[in-house]
């Protein structure tokens, strides 16, 4: 089918609008001016296509070095520690010599639940972020309430004194990591368990001597979608839906543009190598969305463009029509699927759109 591009460009128009970044609220905190909202870190890169659709990343990227904030502890002179015991990474990060996960001193945490779940059910933890009580003196435990429309835990971050180790004590466990080079020239370490869906970043600090974890759930890639079948993070059906059905099923974590009744915004998790959640466009028709647009942000690796490319080419089968350029190429599929991509930007959009 031909995909409505007028109303797709009115919808990466939306998408280029900062969607703003959420305030990090550490679990215990009572006052919110304790957490100051983020910075947002503007995007280096811009996609293009034969719509003229300009800029489709700008401020887009957000810097995950800050992502967590502060927390109990965090004026801590970590130039005079070089590296923690073993034991430490043994009862906290490869408590059970399986991938990344929230086990061992984070026992008790799931993905998504609330600030009071989490003091219910993983009061260690909860101590550790809240108040920096911990038998590990020298580390400090963060936590992020950004799924669910900022009511569910999404990310738990563990940030420990480290003589460049890390890497290797990490990956004796885990396996080893991916190293990636992001545009912001800071280099990470990644680690993925598939059966949980968790990915592990360590993003290490030289100048400071410290390094830090993150924990978080991610929409991998290699399993976005499947011919004839929705994105893999609909938990109901985004096509053929009204903004209210998809408001009730998506909570705050779906929005109405303010400037246009037929235009919506909704965040999910993050994918491989993104730095903030992952943003999509809708659009609407007649009462019901006829077009979802995915922004596939790789900001951390600059390199993964190709690969992901592939992976989507896996899931969708037969190229049914091809537009290469010099600033833009897309490719459509079957089911009303198209994937774009800018070379020179860290971006690649998947459209569907109904029949």
């Amino acid at each position: 089918m031909n995909m409505n591009w007028p109303l797709v460009t009115a919808m990466l128009a939306v998408l280029a609008v900062p969607f703003g970044i959420a305030v990090v609220q550490d679990v215990g905190r009572e006052d919110p001016s304790a957490r100051p909202a983020l910075p947002g870190e503007a995007s280096t890169g811009a996609a293009t296509d034969e719509v003229a659709v300009a800029d489709i990343a700008a401020d887009m990227d957000v810097d995950r070095d800050d992502l967590i904030g502060e927390t109990a502890g965090a004026d801590r002179d970590w130039q005079e520690t070089a590296g923690m015991e073993p034991g430490f990474f043994e009862r906290v990060l490869v408590a059970d010599g399986r991938g990344p996960g929230l086990r061992g001193a984070l026992a008790g945490a799931r993905f998504g639940m609330t600030r009071d779940q989490l003091r219910a059910e993983a009061g260690g933890l909860w101590r550790w972020a809240a108040l920096g009580v911990s038998e590990f003196a020298q580390a400090e435990a963060r936590v992020e309430f950004r799924g669910r429309g900022g009511a569910g835990l999404s990310a738990v971050a563990i940030r420990f004194p480290d003589d460049g180790n890390a890497p290797r004590v990490l990956g004796s466990s885990w396996g080893p990591p991916v190293e990636a080079l992001g545009q912001d020239e800071v280099t990470r370490y990644f680690w993925f368990d598939e059966d949980s869906g968790t990915r592990a970043v360590l993003t290490e600090q030289p100048a400071s001597r410290s390094a830090e974890v993150v924990l978080e759930q991610v929409l991998r890639i290699g399993a976005l979608h499947g011919p004839g079948h929705g994105f893999a993070f609909e938990t109901r059906p985004i096509l053929g839906a009204t903004a209210a059905e998809l408001a009730a099923a998506y909570g705050a974590d779906f929005a109405l543009d303010p400037s246009s009744a037929s235009l919506a915004r909704l965040t999910v998790a993050p994918t491989d190598y993104s730095l903030d959640r992952t943003r999509c466009g809708i659009a609407f028709a007649g009462g019901k969305a006829v077009a979802v647009h995915v922004v596939i942000d790789h900001a951390a690796r600059a390199d993964f463009g190709p690969i992901a490319l592939d992976q989507l080419r896996a899931q969708l089968g037969p190229v049914r029509g091809a537009e290469i350029g010099e600033e833009s190429s897309r490719w459509t599929f079957d089911d009303g699927i198209a994937v774009q991509q800018a070379p020179a930007s860290p971006q690649i959009i998947v459209s569907a759109a109904a029949p």
